[in-house]
C-alpha cells in the first residue's frame, strides 16, 4: 500500500458527479450530495520464471518453477470537498468516514493476498516438474502453465473485488449514512458559515 494521496481541490458538486461503484442507500431517485470519496485503486502483477534442462541426445526437456512473484498494489486516494475547511468539524467527520473505506480495503487486500499465495503454492506443489517433453514444445508448455496461473490470479481478484464491494456497502449503508448525517448537522451548528456556504450552492 502506497502512502494515501489526498485531494481537496474539488467542490462537493464535482464529487457528486463522480460515478461510484456503490449504490445510493436512499434509492436511485433520491437527491444526494457527495462530500468525500475514497478509492483504493488496486493492481495485481505476477511474473513466473522457469528452469529448463535439455538433453541434446534425445532433444527432450524438463521444466520446473524457479520463482513465482506476485505484487498486489493499492494506491489509496481520499477526496474531500473544498467547501469543508481542512481540520474543521465537517472535514474531520468526512475524513473519519473515508478512512473506514481505506481500512476495509487494507483488510480485504491482506486477506486475499494470503489466499492467493496459498492457491499459487498449491498449484506449484500439485505439479512441480513438467517433462520430459520434446524440446520444440517448450514454449507451448510454458504458455499452458502461465494460463493456469493467470486463471488462479483472475479468480482470486474477482473474489476479492466481490468481498470488497460487500464490505464497503456496510460502510455506505443507510444507517451509517444517517449517523454521519447527524454528526454533520452538529457541525453545521458549530460552523454556520460553512453550512450556509454549502446550502447556497445546493439552492442554485
Amino acid at each position: 500500500m502506497s502512502k494515501i494521496r489526498y485531494d481537496y481541490s474539488k467542490s462537493f458538486l464535482e464529487l457528486s458527479n463522480v460515478q461510484l461503484a456503490s449504490q445510493n442507500p436512499y434509492g436511485s431517485k433520491a437527491i444526494t450530495h457527495t462530500f468525500g470519496i475514497a478509492n483504493g485503486q488496486f493492481n495485481i502483477e505476477h511474473l513466473v520464471k522457469f528452469q529448463i534442462l535439455t538433453n541434446p541426445n534425445t532433444n527432450e526437456s524438463c521444466l520446473w518453477y524457479d520463482t513465482v512473484t506476485v505484487k498486489m498494489k493499492m494506491k489509496p486516494v481520499i477526496m474531500i470537498a473544498n467547501e469543508y475547511r481542512k481540520g474543521g468539524c465537517h472535514f474531520r467527520e468526512v475524513m473519519t468516514h473515508e478512512m473506514q473505506h481505506i481500512a476495509v480495503d487494507k483488510q480485504v487486500t491482506n486477506q486475499y493476498a494470503q489466499k492467493l499465495g496459498q492457491d499459487l503454492l498449491r498449484e506449484v506443489n500439485r505439479k512441480a516438474i513438467y517433462g520430459p517433453f520434446p524440446t520444440a514444445q517448450k514454449n507451448k508448455i510454458q504458455q499452458q502453465i502461465q494460463k493456469r496461473l493467470n486463471q488462479i490470479v483472475k479468480a482470486n481478484n474477482t473474489a476479492m473485488m466481490s468481498a470488497r464491494s460487500q464490505r464497503q456497502s456496510v460502510i455506505d449503508s443507510k444507517s451509517n449514512y444517517d449517523a454521519v448525517g447527524q454528526k454533520i448537522e452538529r457541525c453545521d451548528q458549530r460552523s454556520p458559515i460553512t453550512a450556509k456556504r454549502v446550502q447556497r450552492k445546493i439552492e442554485r
